[in-house]
């Protein structure tokens, strides 16, 4: 019995933790490709920043960059 009672309240106190996540919309760690390109073999995305509008550059190799469009929402873990 006591054995159960422990568990029940482990799983229950484990339930009730969730994590909170930010809106890929609103995290000032997030924002919207605003253009692409390629630069001799450089592909590249320029993302506007949520919260400051600054636009970042960023390089990636040719797979990553077939998959970002115009208008899609990207992360990367710290604001610029």
């Amino acid at each position: 019995m006591k054995t159960k009672t422990i568990l029940l309240g482990l799983a229950l106190a484990l339930m009730s933790c969730e994590k909170e996540y930010e809106s890929v919309t609103t995290s000032c760690e997030c924002g919207t490709i605003a253009n692409d390109g390629i630069s001799g073999n450089s592909y590249w995305i320029e993302v506007r920043n949520n919260c400051t509008s600054n636009k970042k550059r960023f390089y990636m190799d040719q797979d990553l960059w077939m998959n970002a469009h115009v208008g899609d929402k990207r992360c990367y873990g710290y604001e610029w």
